[in-house]
C-alpha cells in the first residue's frame, strides 16, 4: 500500500520500505512526483508497444529455423517437371487468371519462330498510366536503341471491373503498339497486392512465349534504365551463372512490418520469422531465361505472399539461388534521388521515382546523347 506524508513517499518493496523525499516541499502533491514521473517514462514505451505491434517483434521466431510451406526438396521438384515427370504434390498456387490481352507475335519473327531477344523488359504498369507507358515506348524501352542488340519490352497489366471505358481505351493502345499482356484480376491503387499476380502471369509469359529472350528485367514504370549500362553489366555474366541468375538490389534480411497501420504489414500466422530471405527490393530485378523458367514452377509450390519481390526472394531462397547485387542500381529515397540521377546518369543501371514522363524524357535525352556521343553500347 502506498502511504503518503508530507516529506516523501514510502514504497513497500520485499518487506522493506523505500523512502523517497520530495524534491521541493511546497504541497502536499508535489510527493507524488515519482509515480507521475514513473508513469511519463512508461506512456512511451506503451505507446510505441501497442501501435508499433512491439510484442509481435519479440514473439517472431530466429530466422535460423526459417521453414515456409511447402516443405519439400524444391530444386528436385521443379527439375523433376521440366524433364515431364509427373509431380506426387499437388501445387499451392495455380493459373486461376485467364489473360486478356495477349500477344503470341511479340517475341517471333516474320517466319513465326522464336527471336534471339538479348533483353526483355518485363514492366509493370496500372491501367491508367497511359503517358507513362507512352513516354517509355519512346525512350529507353524503345526497341532500336543498342547497336546489334535485340531487345523486346512488355507491359504487364490488370483489370478495372467496370470500367469499360479505361478498357477500350486499353485495346486500342494494345492493338496500336502489340506490347501490353493484361490479366484478369483486379488493378487497384494498392498495386503492391496484387504484383505478385504480375509477376506470375509475366513469368508464366515470357518463360513460355518468349523463350529466345536471353535475359529478363521486371521493373515497375516509375523506373529510369540505361539499356547501355545494363547490357555492359549482362555482358559480365558468366555462362555458369545463368541456369540460376537472378539480380538486383539485394535487401538483406529486412524485418518484416508488424504495425497494423503498415502498408506492408505482415501477420505472424502468415509469416512468423524475424527476418525475410534477402529479396531484390523495390520491384526491379534481372534474370536469365532458365532461372524465369525455374522459378515460375516453382512458385506454384510456395506459399503466395501480396509483396511479390520478398515472394520471389523466398522462391530463390528454397530453390538455393544467390541473388546478385547489381551496382548502380538505386530503388530507394526516390524523391531526393532523382536530382543525384540527373548528375550520376553516366553510370546508373537503373532509378526510382520517376513518373512524370516530360522529365523522364529529359533525362533519357541527356543520357542517350552523351552515350551515343562516347559510343558505349
Amino acid at each position: 500500500m502506498l502511504q503518503l506524508c508530507e516529506k516523501g513517499v514510502q514504497l513497500p518493496i520485499a518487506g522493506r520500505r523505500l523512502h523517497f523525499r520530495c524534491p521541493i516541499s511546497v504541497s502536499r502533491s508535489c510527493c507524488s512526483f515519482p509515480v507521475v514521473f514513473l508513469i511519463l517514462l512508461f506512456l512511451p514505451t506503451f505507446y510505441y508497444a501497442v501501435f508499433y505491434n512491439a510484442l509481435h517483434y519479440c514473439l517472431a521466431m530466429p530466422f535460423y529455423f526459417f521453414q515456409y510451406p511447402l516443405e519439400v526438396d524444391l530444386p528436385r521438384l521443379v527439375s523433376d517437371i521440366m524433364n515431364n515427370h509427373e509431380p506426387s504434390i499437388q501445387p499451392l498456387n495455380t493459373d486461376r487468371y485467364p489473360i486478356v490481352l495477349d500477344n503470341d507475335h511479340l517475341c517471333r519473327d516474320y517466319d513465326g519462330e522464336q527471336e534471339d531477344i538479348y533483353i526483355l523488359y518485363v514492366i509493370m504498369s496500372q491501367v491508367e498510366n497511359f503517358a507513362m507507358r507512352q513516354a517509355l515506348r519512346s525512350t529507353w524501352a524503345q526497341e532500336r536503341v543498342l547497336p546489334g542488340i535485340k531487345t523486346k519490352r512488355m507491359f504487364v497489366l490488370g483489370i478495372r471491373p467496370g470500367d469499360t471505358s479505361i478498357q477500350k481505351q486499353v485495346a486500342m493502345e494494345h492493338q496500336e503498339n502489340t506490347d501490353i499482356v493484361q490479366g484478369y484480376f483486379h488493378d487497384h491503387s494498392d498495386q503492391a497486392r496484387n504484383n505478385t499476380l504480375k509477376l506470375q502471369l509475366a513469368l508464366h509469359w515470357a518463360s513460355s512465349r518468349c523463350q529466345g529472350a536471353s535475359f529478363i528485367m521486371f521493373t515497375p514504370d516509375d523506373y529510369f534504365v540505361s539499356p547501355f549500362n545494363l547490357a555492359r553489366y549482362l555482358r559480365r555474366v558468366d555462362d555458369a551463372e545463368l541456369g540460376h541468375f537472378l539480380a538486383g538490389s539485394t535487401q538483406p534480411y529486412d524485418v518484416p512490418a508488424r504495425y497494423t497501420s503498415s502498408p506492408n504489414y505482415i501477420s505472424l500466422q502468415d509469416y512468423p520469422y524475424m527476418f525475410w530471405p534477402p529479396y531484390p527490393g523495390g520491384g526491379v530485378f534481372l534474370m536469365s531465361q532458365q532461372a524465369a523458367q525455374k522459378l515460375y514452377i516453382a512458385m506454384h509450390y510456395v506459399k503466395s505472399l501480396p509483396y511479390h519481390d520478398v515472394f520471389l526472394g523466398i522462391t530463390a531462397w528454397k530453390m538455393k539461388f544467390h541473388i546478385k547485387d547489381v551496382p548502380n542500381l538505386y530503388r530507394s529515397g526516390c524523391e531526393t534521388g532523382r536530382q543525384v540521377i540527373h548528375k550520376r546518369h553516366k553510370d546508373v543501371v537503373a532509378a526510382c521515382g520517376f513518373d512524370n514522363s516530360e522529365e523522364l524524357q529529359r533525362l533519357w535525352q541527356r543520357h542517350n546523347t552523351y552515350m551515343t556521343k562516347i559510343g558505349r553500347s
